[in-house]
């Protein structure tokens, strides 16, 4: 983006590590320029809801958000710059992906059952973060069980029941910390196309 290019010249960028969380104002906002970072909230009970999660060219902040805490927590190492609300109304492509993404995860969230939930997230993860291996798709993001069942609300001993089952079943593959969807699964799930197909359902 040549608009993006000229705003982002005059700002500095910062780096950040794996695990660490991006300062929050309510008056400037994030925008990714490499790496991934996850933005969450959570209730009175202290249960973390994932809000989304996010890669270059994203725009993250509470600026953006109506949701209270919002906090933003570095899924790799991350640059990014801060802007303002001001700077992101220059870069319509950025809010429009910003709500595409948000509704496809609340989309995804919907899913029964949880098999189908899961592997249809995988999916979206894949198609937003994955890069082509021999197997198929890989995951480029190292996510604990825990991470995983936060972000489909499920237990985390269902998630680690659900990825040593689909692995088995030769639908999913690990690497390196990451996981990956076989290539003829790749294909067969389309999350938010029309009628959805699912190996679940076969």
């Amino acid at each position: 983006m040549k608009l993006m290019s000229s705003l982002l010249i005059k700002e500095s960028s910062y780096l950040f590590a794996r695990g660490e969380e991006l300062p929050s104002s309510s008056d400037s906002l994030w925008l990714i320029l490499s790496g991934v970072v996850k933005s969450y909230t959570f209730n009175e009970e202290g249960e973390i809801i994932p809000l989304g999660y996010w890669g270059k060219e994203d725009a993250v902040g509470q600026a953006i958000s109506g949701v209270e805490p919002y906090l933003v927590e570095c899924l790799s190492e991350v640059k990014a710059v801060m802007i303002s609300p001001y700077q992101l109304q220059q870069l319509p492509a950025v809010v429009l992906s910003h709500a595409k993404q948000v509704e496809q995860l609340i989309c995804l969230l919907r899913y029964q059952p949880v098999e189908k939930r899961f592997l249809c997230v995988l999916k979206w993860l894949a198609d937003r973060f994955g890069y082509r291996v021999e197997r198929g798709r890989l995951i480029n993001l190292e996510l604990t069980h825990n991470e995983l069942a936060e972000l489909i609300g499920a237990a985390r001993v269902t998630v680690t029941k659900l990825i040593n089952h689909l692995e088995r079943e030769g639908i999913i593959f690990r690497q390196n910390k990451c996981i990956g969807l076989i290539e003829n699964h790749v294909r067969e799930l389309v999350p938010l196309r029309g009628k959805q197909k699912s190996i679940i359902d076969n």
